[in-house]
C-alpha cells in the first residue's frame, strides 16, 4: 500500500507541475508548449471507436490529455511524439483509473 501512495503522489506532483506553469513560464518553455499543443491536437484524433473517446468534452478525453501531458513532465528529453495517445488510450479504458493507467504506459514506454 506504502509504494501505492508513493506513486500516486508522485503523479500528482508531476501534475501540478505542468498545470501550475504560468503564461510567462509556457512563453520560455518552448518544449513543452508545443508538444502540450500537440498533445492536445492528437488527444482529438483518438479511436472513436471507444465509447468514452466519442465525446471530445467527455471526461476520459480530459483523463487522456492529462495523463499524457504528466508523461511530458515525467519524460521531457523524449517528449511527446504522435501517436501516444492510440498507445495510451486502451490502456486507460482497461485501467479505468488515470494514476494506474499512467505508470502502466510508463512502464510500456519503457520497454519501447
Amino acid at each position: 500500500m506504502e509504494m501505492r501512495q508513493e506513486k500516486e503522489d508522485e503523479y500528482f506532483k508531476m501534475k501540478k507541475q505542468w498545470e501550475s506553469l504560468t503564461d510567462a513560464q509556457l512563453k520560455n518553455f518552448s518544449m513543452y508548449r508545443e508538444s502540450a499543443s500537440l498533445i492536445s491536437k492528437d488527444v482529438l484524433r483518438t479511436d472513436r471507436s471507444y465509447d468514452c473517446f466519442r465525446d471530445p468534452e467527455g471526461p476520459k478525453m480530459k483523463q487522456l490529455e492529462d495523463v499524457l501531458k504528466t508523461y511530458l513532465m515525467y519524460n521531457i528529453d523524449l517528449g511527446y511524439v504522435q501517436g501516444m495517445s492510440d498507445l495510451l488510450a486502451p490502456i486507460l479504458v482497461v485501467m479505468d483509473n488515470e494514476i494506474d493507467a499512467f505508470w502502466c504506459f510508463v512502464g510500456y514506454m519503457d520497454l519501447v
